[in-house]
């Protein structure tokens, strides 16, 4: 994105321009390793070899949208038995966003195929984030949200039905205070070579 109308208006601040910048579907896709948590940020501290960081800002992130698909089983018993009801898909479930209240917010998810889409702007308000233009104490000095950046962590919460599998599941999300996320990529890799695999989270 163009970051020249991006930041505060300040004359110790020094704009310059950055390309959009947009690759493959691995860019993109963050699959889990088995865990239910799921990491949103607003905005990222780009890492390159020999290069100091950038801080990368994200035009307008709250109309971005978030798409989660994922699988629920019960491995032992479904491997043993085979019966569907150990394996449940995000199709087969009904899911919802809870707010910081505990109550759910309706409206909030869209199933889309296999994915609940879910928009930026509705993590930032279920974490109790209703815009990124509140300030806050960053470094000593007061920031926004937007300028800052955000990181959330959404959570899928799904309890056993008492038919023994899994029916309905609930997201929740919380913002990771203190935080900020990195991303590093090394160039000269083959990311079709199925031997090698890098990647670095914060």
């Amino acid at each position: 994105r163009d970051s020249s109308s991006a930041g505060p208006t300040s004359s110790s601040f020094l704009y310059h321009r950055l390309p959009c910048v947009s690759g493959p579907d691995a860019w993109v896709a963050a699959p889990s390793t088995g865990g239910n948590e799921l990491f949103v940020a607003t905005r990222l501290n780009d890492l390159d070899a020999g290069i100091a960081a950038v801080r990368t800002y994200v035009q307008d992130p709250e109309s971005y949208t978030v798409g989660i698909t994922f699988t629920v089983q019960a491995m032992k018993l479904q491997h043993a038995t085979g019966h569907s009801m150990y394996s449940r898909q995000t199709m087969d479930l009904t899911t919802s966003l809870l707010g910081l209240d505990g109550i759910e917010m309706r409206g909030a998810i869209q199933r889309v195929g296999r994915r609940d889409v879910i928009r930026v702007k509705t993590l930032l308000e279920a974490a109790g984030i209703d815009s990124l233009e509140t300030e806050f104490t960053h470094a000593g000095a007061n920031e926004t949200f937007r300028y800052a950046g955000v990181v959330l962590v959404a959570r899928a919460d799904c309890p056993i039905a008492s038919s023994g599998s899994v029916d309905a599941c609930q997201f929740s999300v919380r913002q990771v205070k203190d935080s900020e996320a990195k991303m590093f990529v090394t160039s000269g890799v083959s990311v079709a070579h199925e031997g090698i695999s890098v990647q670095e989270r914060h």
